[in-house]
């Protein structure tokens, strides 16, 4: 990950030391939308059944959902969005869009898998858009 210092592998973080943190997603893909540029991570994610960090947003998630009643499948389609609004990358707009993956998705071959998560992105970027506010 570029970036000097630490690094939250999670949340995209690096330690600028007095600059303080920024957001690092270089590693992530780049996608033109909205009239803006989206760093993008696609997966088939296998939901965890224990949680390796239990103080992570994913695993506060996961808790704040089972508490509701709300059970994630085994594997989902994950596709996390995210756009930086301004140089500094301070600030960020994460957007997770994820689905119930069929059981016959961990079986498919690379080339059938990355089609069907592109369709899982076309459906994500219907989901949502990015529009600009006036400031006060």
């Amino acid at each position: 990950m570029a970036g000097r210092g630490s690094h939250d592998s999670a949340r995209g973080l690096t330690n600028a030391g007095s600059r303080g943190r920024r957001y690092d997603y270089s590693k992530d893909s780049p996608i033109a939308t909205f009239g803006k540029e989206l760093r993008t991570s696609k997966q088939l994610w296998n939901v965890p059944t224990t949680e390796a960090r239990p103080e992570s947003d994913g695993a506060y998630s996961r808790k704040l959902l089972r508490e509701h009643g709300i059970t994630l499948p085994p594997q989902m389609l994950y596709e996390r969005f995210i756009y930086l609004p301004d140089t500094t990358r301070r600030r960020e707009l994460m957007v997770i869009y994820a689905e119930r993956a069929t059981g016959a998705a961990a079986a498919l071959p690379k080339e059938k898998l990355d089609a069907l998560l592109a369709d899982h992105e076309r459906r994500g970027l219907r989901s949502f858009s990015i529009t600009p506010q006036p400031r006060p």
